[in-house]
C-alpha cells in the first residue's frame, strides 16, 4: 500500500488518470497537499512534504488538470484543518 506522503502515491494515482483522457474525468479528492503556500496555510514556518507537494503540482500541471475551487477562487485564503492549540 503507498503512502499519500509518498510522491510516489502521486504518480501512481496520476498515471492512472492518464488512462481516462479521452474522456472527462472528475476527480472528488483533497490531495492533502497545499499546493500554494500563501493561500492554503496559515502560520506554517514550514513546507510539509516538499517532494510529494512538487509531485502533485507537476502533475497537475502536465496532464492539464483543474483545481476547481482554486480556478474559481482565485485569492481566498482558505483550509479545511487547523491545529487545535496553534503554535
Amino acid at each position: 500500500c503507498l503512502n499519500p506522503n509518498e510522491p510516489q502515491f502521486y504518480g501512481v494515482v496520476m498515471n492512472k488518470i492518464k488512462t481516462f483522457r479521452n474522456s472527462h474525468c472528475s476527480i472528488a479528492r483533497d490531495f492533502n497537499r497545499c499546493l500554494q503556500q500563501s493561500l492554503d496555510t496559515s502560520n506554517y514556518q514550514h513546507i510539509n512534504n516538499p517532494s510529494a507537494r512538487k509531485q502533485v503540482i507537476n502533475k497537475i500541471r502536465n496532464l492539464d488538470l483543474v483545481d476547481v475551487w482554486r480556478d474559481d477562487d482565485p485569492e481566498t485564503q482558505g483550509y479545511t484543518w487547523r491545529r487545535s492549540k496553534p503554535i
